[in-house]
């Protein structure tokens, strides 16, 4: 009987401390790339450097962007459109368990 309680105690103490284990060690990057007119830039190269991380992403159809599993720490994110100028974010914080946004607006030129 005793055993069996132990067990029990175990089992409940092993599901209450799952979650904690399972927290996350990474953060993410993501927002959207429009023009002045605020309308969707699809095909954007979207450049996210500093430390070990050298990631790239391309918007998509509605200029979404997104960098998943970025371990935590501060980074450039550059972004470039042909016909437009490149837009440069110098200290993005990425950290634990958060999505850090970061909306890039393009204009005309370069």
């Amino acid at each position: 009987m005793i055993r069996r309680a132990m067990w029990a105690l175990f089992a409940a103490v092993l599901c209450a401390t799952a979650p904690a284990l399972a927290q996350d060690t990474t953060g993410r990057v993501a927002g959207t790339v429009v023009d002045s007119s605020k309308a969707a830039l699809p095909g954007a190269t979207i450049k996210l450097e500093g430390g070990a991380v050298n990631q790239m992403a391309v918007s998509d159809g509605e200029g979404r962007y997104a960098f998943v599993a970025i371990p935590p720490g501060t980074y450039k994110l550059t972004t470039s459109l042909s016909g437009f100028s490149t837009a440069v974010a110098e200290r993005v914080e990425v950290r634990l368990g958060q999505t850090t946004p970061i909306d890039v607006t393009l204009s005309v030129g370069g």
